[in-house]
């Protein structure tokens, strides 16, 4: 972390919502994705605490405290590579998952908890729309595509 009082300075802002009398008038997202600085100002939260409680309670056990210096940073392809490492679908769970990880976030004893799930659909999106993101096929697949 480049900051290490960043938890003290900054307090969490989560990523902007549509209004609900505006979505309620579409089957479209509703939550935008954090903007590059709000996401580096938000990961610089993270505390990168000795028991890093967030990276147990993720049910794909991403290895949080580590993308968040990346995103902090904004080393966005080394983040999106360390996120790739742990997590096939980021741009899924980034959306979907209950984060149980900003739950188990150690600053949640006594703040509000870093922006985990907005970080990680901010370095999925990045990835996406910079071409990153590759197919890789199974290995078992490709020895079988010849019959």
């Amino acid at each position: 972390m480049q900051d290490l009082h960043g938890f003290l300075r900054r307090p969490r802002e989560e990523a902007a919502k549509e209004h609900p009398k505006v979505r309620i008038r579409h089957w479209g997202e509703y939550v935008d994705v954090m903007p590059e600085n709000q996401a580096a100002r938000q990961a610089s939260r993270c505390m990168d605490c000795g028991t890093p409680y967030c990276h147990h309670y993720c049910p794909v056990h991403n290895i949080i405290p580590e993308w968040n210096t990346l995103v902090e940073s904004r080393d966005w392809r080394r983040a999106y590579d360390q996120l790739d490492a742990t997590n096939s679908f980021p741009e899924i769970t980034g959306r979907l998952c209950p984060a149980p990880c900003e739950n188990a976030c150690t600053l949640s004893l006594a703040q509000f908890p870093v922006t985990i799930k907005n970080i990680e659909l901010a370095i999925a999106e990045r990835a996406w729309s910079s071409g990153w993101v590759q197919p890789q096929p199974s290995v078992h697949i490709l020895a079988h595509s010849d019959h």
